[in-house]
């Protein structure tokens, strides 16, 4: 969870940064960054309401759910990064 959540903050200055210098004139590595947001927020939600649950099933099909989401987040990020390299 705390990655995920420190991951969040680094997507926003991503999407800041591209905003603000104009560095993505693509929409849609806008969009790619977005959908990341998205899922680090999303993968947060999820591993936090799997330590809150009660019933140990569901907490640990929360936490798979979030480390699927997580990586997918992180993947994305990650080609987002390789399309600024590339397209820079």
């Amino acid at each position: 969870m705390n990655a995920s959540t420190n991951l969040v903050g680094f997507t926003f200055i991503v999407l800041t940064s591209l905003k603000a210098f104009h560095l993505g004139q693509s929409a849609f590595i806008d969009e790619m960054v977005a959908v990341s947001v998205t899922g680090f927020m999303l993968s947060t939600l999820l591993s936090f309401s799997s330590m809150r649950t009660t019933k140990k099933e569901r907490g640990a099909r929360y936490e798979l759910l979030a480390d699927y989401v997580f990586f997918g987040s992180l993947l994305m990020m990650f080609v987002v990064c390789m399309l600024l390299t590339i397209y820079d």
